[in-house]
């Protein structure tokens, strides 16, 4: 019999794998190995090994998203950007591949969604883009207030989120929580763009 909480177990565990190892380094045996499943369980929930992946990194986005845009609601441009940011750093943090890295390097979704099929990668790009753009949203409606300086809004947005991302080196029972660090990147944030006059 499968189990009903098979499909989460898979993208949970090949979600790790998949970042500690990349796609090619990961194979379906290995996944049904660490599970203790067989290749047919597997195919039962995901057509190929491709559409694993891209669940696998469409579930975390989709999620991220959300949480950043309802993170962000009815808030002022000053508070929306270090929302954001603390919400994605949390996200972040709270990935199960982040609590096994042990020092090393993840494999970035950038590389990964290159071994996704052509439409599966338009979808995830899709996402990773509305992501940008709602930060963008954010800075570009901070710097018409005033409250922001005149900053590129792209550039920027990819130097804000190329920070978030780089939280791998959080200990978990270091002296800094997650909490604090999700609230020190915020802060770091907003003092990318802060106005003088803020």
């Amino acid at each position: 019999m499968i189990s009903s909480d098979l499909r989460a177990q898979l993208v949970e565990r090949a979600g790790v794998m998949f970042r500690l190892n990349g796609f090619a380094g990961t194979s379906v045996d290995a996944i049904c190995a660490e599970l203790g499943v067989s290749g047919p369980a597997l195919y039962y929930h995901f057509g190929s090994k491709a559409d694993l992946l891209f669940e696998c990194l469409r579930m975390p986005m989709v999620d991220q998203i959300a949480r950043c845009q309802q993170a962000t609601l009815a808030e002022p441009p000053e508070r929306q950007l270090p929302k954001f940011v603390e919400t994605h750093v949390q996200c972040v943090l709270a990935q199960p591949y982040v609590r096994e890295l042990r020092g090393n390097s993840a494999v970035s979704m950038g590389v990964l969604v290159e071994s996704l099929p052509p439409p599966q990668r338009r979808e995830v790009r899709s996402l990773m883009h509305q992501h940008v753009t709602d930060l963008k949203q954010i800075i570009t409606s901070g710097m018409a207030k005033g409250v922001f300086r005149i900053v590129d809004p792209t550039a920027v947005s990819f130097a804000i989120l190329g920070m978030a991302d780089n939280v791998m080196w959080v200990q978990p029972d270091g002296p800094l929580t997650k909490d604090s660090v999700a609230r020190m990147y915020g802060d770091l944030a907003l003092a990318m763009v802060a106005s003088a006059k803020g």
